[in-house]
This record gives C-alpha cells, sequence and structure tokens, in this order.
C-alpha cells in the first residue's frame, strides 16, 4: 500500500506520577506511577516523514500484582521492556501498516520479555498483560504517525484501501473480506463517562474530615456528582468481605439516587469490580441476589460485573454461567491475547473490557470479533492521564461499546493532564456526566501533540538511567541517532552496571578508564557541536565506545571548574583532557528559560538505579561541589572504586 509506512525512529520518556489520593482496586493501593511517552517518527513511500505518540501508566499494580520481587522490581521490568520494544519496533525495517507491523513482530513480545527478566536475575516470567502495556504507548504512536504522515484520521486507515488484509488474517474465513473498518462507527460527540468510586473514596463530605484536599476539586462523591453530574459510576469492592461490599453497593447507590433526585438527574447506569478478589463466582452471585432483594431499582441499573475471580482462566477454569445468567460478566485482567477471550467466552463470559494499554492493534482486532458476535464489552481507561485519556477516549468513541468510557484520572491525577487540558477541556471536565470528543480533530489520533506543548524529560534509553542531550533540534536529532546506534551494539553486556559519566560540552573529546565492581572498561565522552555545524557526532570517537548513554537533567556550569574538579578527585588519573574547541562553542538553553547562552559549559550524567537521590538544581550556574553530588550519587567512594 501506498500508505504504508516505515519506523525510522523511536524514543522512549519516563516520569514519575503522584496521585492526588490513593486509588484503591483488589488488593493493592495506586499512589504514584510511571508515565510513559513514546515518540515515533515514520515515513510513507512518498518520502513524507512526521512523528507521532503515545502514552500509558506503566501499572504494574494491576498488570503484575502478584510478583514475588515486589512492586519496584515488576516496575523497573516494565520499564525495561518498553526500552527493549522500543529497539526492536526500530529496527523492523519493511514499509507496513501499523496493524500488520505490530502482528507481525508481536511473537518476540513475551521471549523479550523473559530475556528482560533474565537479564535482572529475575526468576519470574513478565505476564503478558504487563507485556502488552510496556507495548501499547509504541503501537499507539505507531498508529498515530501513520495518519500524521498521511494526513488522515487513523481510523479511517482501517479499511481495503489502506489495509494489506482483511481480518481473516487472524480471525480466521469467517472473517474473509472483512475489515476493521466494517465494525467502527464515526466518533460520539459526547460520551457518557464512568466515575471510580475506590474503595478508599469518601462517599459524603462527612467522610472527608481531616483528609480534605482544597485544590478545587471535590473529595467526595456526593461533592463530584453535584459538580458534574455524574450518572454513571464504576464500583471498587474488594471481593472477600461480603457485608463490606453489599454495605458499600447499597450506600453508593442510595446517596447517588438522593443526590440525582435534587439534581433531577433521570437515570443511574452501574458496574462493579472487584478485580479478581473473588474466591469463587458464588461470591457474587450470592452479593448480586442480596443486592437485587434490597434495592430492585439499583440491581436494575447495574450494567455488568467486571473479573470477579482470577485472571487465570486455564488454571482453575471456573464457569461463571450462573453469574452471567444474572448480569453479564466481562473479562478484563484474563483477558491478554485472542486465545484468552475465546477461553473467557467457553466458560462463560459474556464480553471483554478493552483497553488502549492491551494494545490498539490488538483491541481493534478483539473488538471486530465482538461486534460481529454481538457480544457486550466496555472500554477503560486505567486511570490514564493526558493523551492516554484521548487515545482511550478516541478509541471507545468509534466502537459499539457498553454505555461510555471509564473515565478516572480527573479524580486521582489530575495534574498530569494539565497540559492537555489547554487544548481539550471537555475531555477533562465532564458536562452532564459527559466527555465532550470534539477537539480531538485532526489527522492521526486526533491528539494535537503540537499544540498541547507539553513539555517531557530528555528520552530515556534505560528507564530513568540514559537520556540524549539538550540541544537544538537538529543537533538533538543527530545525537538520538548516534546513540541508538551505539545502543544496539554492545550496551546488553554492560547492564546495570554502576557508571559514573558525563559529556563535555562542545566539540570536546576525553578518554579515561571507569571500573565498577565487575568490569574495567573504556569511556570515550564526547559531545556533538551544539551550533549545528561541523562535523557530524556519528563522525566522532562515541561509534567506538561500548556503552556512551547519558543522564537527564542539564544545568549549565564553569567547564574550567568541573574538569579541575574531577581531576583532583580522580587524583589525575585521568587521561589527556581535551581542551573545548574554540570553533564549536557550546549552545543550550539555560534551564530556568528559554534564552540562549554560548558559554562553556558541562553535560554530566550519571548512570545508576533510579532511586538513589539527585539533586535537581534548576539554576544555570552552580559549584563545582554541587556538581559533583549531583553527578556522584557514591561520595568520595567514587575515588576509591570507580576510576583508576
Amino acid at each position: 500500500m501506498q500508505t504504508d509506512v516505515r519506523i525510522l525512529e523511536v524514543r522512549p520518556y519516563f516520569q514519575r506520577e503522584m496521585a492526588r489520593t490513593p486509588m484503591k482496586f483488589g488488593g493493592v493501593v495506586l499512589d504514584s506511577a510511571v508515565y510513559c511517552h513514546v515518540r515515533v517518527l515514520v515515513e510513507n513511500r512518498q518520502g513524507r516523514s512526521a512523528e507521532g505518540w503515545g502514552a500509558i501508566f506503566l501499572a504494574d499494580q494491576w498488570a503484575w500484582p502478584q510478583i514475588q520481587a515486589g512492586h519496584a522490581v515488576a516496575e523497573q521490568l516494565m520499564q525495561d521492556l518498553v526500552v527493549a520494544w522500543c529497539r526492536r519496533v526500530q529496527e523492523y525495517s519493511e514499509f507496513a501498516h501499523p496493524i500488520d507491523l505490530f502482528w507481525t513482530i508481536e511473537p518476540e513480545l513475551m521471549p523479550l520479555a523473559e530475556q528482560v527478566c533474565r537479564r535482572r536475575d529475575v526468576s519470574e516470567s513478565m505476564p503478558r498483560m504487563a507485556a502488552l502495556i510496556s507495548a501499547s504507548p509504541v503501537d499507539a504512536a505507531v498508529h498515530d504517525a501513520f495518519g500524521n504522515v498521511n494526513q488522515i484520521d487513523a481510523y479511517d486507515a482501517y479499511g481495503p484501501e489502506h489495509c494489506g488484509h482483511d481480518l481473516s488474517r487472524w480471525l480466521g474465513p469467517d472473517f474473509h473480506g472483512k475489515y476493521i473498518s466494517d465494525y467502527l462507527k464515526p466518533l460520539s460527540p459526547r460520551i457518557d463517562a464512568f466515575h471510580l468510586v475506590g474503595g478508599l473514596d469518601a462517599l459524603t463530605p462527612d467522610e472527608v474530615g481531616e483528609n480534605r484536599l482544597d485544590d478545587g476539586l471535590p473529595n467526595s462523591l456526593t461533592e463530584w456528582i453535584r459538580r458534574e453530574r455524574l450518572h454513571c459510576l464504576k464500583i471498587k469492592l474488594v471481593g472477600n468481605d461480603f457485608d463490606w461490599d453489599l454495605n458499600r453497593l447499597l450506600s453508593v447507590v442510595r446517596i447517588a439516587r438522593q443526590e440525582h433526585q435534587q439534581l433531577q438527574i433521570p437515570q443511574m447506569w452501574l458496574t462493579v469490580d472487584s478485580n479478581e478478589m473473588c474466591d469463587t463466582p458464588d461470591y457474587m452471585v450470592e452479593l448480586l441476589q442480596r443486592f437485587r432483594d434490597l434495592d430492585p431499582a439499583g440491581f436494575e441499573s447495574l450494567l455488568y460485573v467486571e473479573q470477579p475471580c482470577e485472571r487465570d482462566l486455564q488454571r482453575r477454569r471456573m464457569d461463571v454461567r450462573e453469574l452471567a445468567s444474572l448480569k453479564p460478566v466481562i473479562a478484563d485482567e484474563a483477558l491478554g491475547s485472542l486465545e484468552d477471550l475465546h477461553l473467557a467466552l467457553e466458560l462463560g463470559y459474556s464480553g471483554a473490557a478493552l483497553k488502549s494499554c492491551k494494545c490498539q492493534s490488538e483491541q481493534l482486532v478483539i473488538a471486530a470479533l465482538l461486534t460481529e458476535r454481538q457480544l457486550p464489552f466496555s472500554v477503560q481507561d486505567l486511570a490514564n492521564p493526558g493523551i492516554a485519556l484521548l487515545h482511550s477516549v478516541g478509541l471507545a468513541g468509534r466502537l459499539h461499546v457498553i454505555r461510555g468510557v471509564e473515565s478516572n484520572s480527573r479524580q486521582f491525577f489530575p495534574n498530569t493532564s494539565q497540559p492537555e487540558m489547554t487544548i481539550h477541556p471537555g475531555v477533562y471536565h465532564l458536562m452532564n456526566g459527559q466527555i465532550d470528543t470534539s477537539t480531538l480533530r485532526g489527522s492521526g489520533l486526533g491528539l494535537r501533540w503540537q499544540e498541547i506543548g507539553r513539555q517531557l524529560p530528555p528520552p530515556d534509553w534505560d528507564h530513568g538511567a540514559v537520556s540524549a542531550f539538550a540541544s537544538n533540534g537538529e543537533c538533538d536529532d543527530l545525537m538520538d541517532r548516534t546513540l541508538s546506534a551505539v545502543a544496539k551494539n554492545r550496551r546488553t553486556a554492560f547492564e546495570n552496571q554502576q557508571l559514573l559519566q558525563w559529556a563535555l560540552g562542545g566539540a570536546t573529546v576525553e578518554v579515561c578508564r571507569v571500573r565498577t565492581v565487575t568490569s574495567v572498561l573504556p569511556i570515550v565522552k564526547t559531545s556533538p557541536c551544539f551550533s549545528g555545524v561541523g562535523r557530524r557526532p556519528m563522525d566522532s570517537p562515541l561509534t567506538m565506545v561500548p556503552w556512551v548513554l547519558f543522564k537527564s537533567t542539564t544545568v549549565s556550569v564553569s567547564f574550567s571548574s568541573v574538569k579541575e574538579q574531577c581531576r583532583r578527585l580522580m587524583n589525575g588519573s585521568c587521561c589527556n583532557w581535551i581542551s573545548q574547541s574554540s570553533a564549536f562553542p557550546s549552545r543550550t538553553k539555560s534551564p530556568s528559560g528559554n534564552r540562549w547562552t554560548s558559554e562553556p559549559v558541562c553535560r554530566y550524567a550519571r548512570i545508576g538505579e533510579p532511586q538513589l537521590e539527585r539533586k535537581n538544581d534548576r539554576s544555570s550556574r552552580c559549584s563545582p561541589e554541587d556538581v559533583w553530588k549531583m553527578v556522584c550519587p557514591f561520595g568520595q567512594r567514587c575515588e576509591e572504586n570507580f576510576f583508576v
């Protein structure tokens, strides 16, 4: 197809986001998450190029709750897999449609996840759900880039005019001649939003007490209903305390009904979710029967029950037909593949919960299958903010879903979406309980990334351990290509090493030896010409380095003072310092503003564990001692243990 694209670059970005209030689901509480953005650059057969963006929370608490090694390890492994998958997608050199590209290399995802775990000496295997989440922002970015480069809505690209294969390739001969576009509808102008009532959420103002936040947002369910006229509620249950679950369900319905009567809201819709905490379906059967007896009207408002029991359907093969006879039962955590869907349907599940975090390419195929069979399905957002929510809303608005779309990042991570709110206010602030999709327009996924103007940390190639230089656009692009080429070659041999590394401004080059706990290897320190002229970074000795990867925050400091400080700390053992070339002066934006400076600067980096404390000095000047604190997390031990 002439609109097929080829991948030119893939860049991951990571940053931690803190929740406004803790979000409790199942047996875990989510109070922070790593927010991953991915930028993909593609070109089509006409030679045009464009970028696309995707984002997702790497919510290991939901995707991998049973890991014995703990949350921190799971979070780190998922970031590792994002980086590994970015590299794999970047290596794919053929022209293809985004869906064909995904399904072609998808068989490599789980083996790659296994490699990631082995590199970290983790004996457990990453579940497919966690792997899908790690791959999903890359997949979303490819779809967005495909639409952008061809100047079309990405959802207009799923028919025979753009897809080289019909659905029979994945769903069998019954789908011969049928395409994803056959199962889509025009974007709904308004979509009902499901508000989450978490296990720790206050229902009334009286329950808030000392925990009240004075940030202008509601603190209880009652206040949220009054503010946004909510009429769709998703209620989290604990699944192992019958009395608590029943009282919670009855209380939520009673409070919502009272508010609706005062606000003259005619209808209420509910869903319940125990996040697989019920030991057997019998628990939920009894709960629904009691709910029906005590509040028949509330029971009638219940649309479906979500994932009552464990996600591993194969282990106990629990039949849910009795529960499904009361209300539809939707598979969520259990749905990690087409094979999982077939098993769920065999065990009596009514339908499925689709999520953008399970990869756009896979979810569209599953949505086609469910729609063809007239089976119910929902779209949920996993508390995702920013463009991740825009993606989820755009997906739900074009599918034949149950009622609406889940939207709870506005409750738990509202500040994360501040840049996107300026362009898409109706997505993050509900009116009459609905999301306004009118701003989702233009090419790609309709994100309008350039207008949003979100500022991201430098691209990370190692979950917060690596970033590229901050420079002008041309040099930034060249440097990223160089780092990518180096990383593909020999980086993995030195995974997890605790290294100290810095890059000098201008066209300077420095060679020394850095000793780690397990190896001694040469390190070449270099940086490109920031003025945009002179030799390309690929011509520098950087291409000979086994592992040259650079850490995030950049500040401007005195070149000579840092050089002298490092000499002193290294007791003169460093090889010859090559003076900064006057022909290639540094040219960088100051961290505190947008002004340019041509003064000599030092680019520094620390490669180590993400949780190590670092100083985030945002001033344009700092002392050599401060620089050393920032670049060396090990203090004076660096002299003894890290330098020859």
